[in-house]
């Protein structure tokens, strides 16, 4: 790939190893509120070859059944539907 790009809810920091001059892929964060995943995210998988989808939690961690499946289900669908 030329260009990756990551779609979350905060950037991440990258490791002090990692020297972007040893990759041929530019890397890109866009962070976005995942409550407005459509409109804030869909310009980010615009001509996207590739898309992973790397959401998901613990119902323990997500602290209700309803906030889990908004994560498991919910985002990942979005995720699908801006990729298109």
């Amino acid at each position: 790939w030329e260009k990756v790009v990551t779609v979350g809810r905060r950037e991440v920091t990258l490791p002090s190893l990692y020297d972007p001059t040893s990759f041929k892929a530019q890397l890109e964060q866009v962070t976005v509120n995942m409550d407005n995943l459509l409109t804030e995210g869909k310009e980010a998988f615009n001509g996207a070859s590739a898309v992973f989808c790397c959401l998901g939690t613990t119902r323990k961690d997500a602290g209700s059944a309803e906030a889990f499946r908004k994560v498991d289900l919910t985002f990942v669908e979005q995720t699908a539907q801006a990729a298109k």
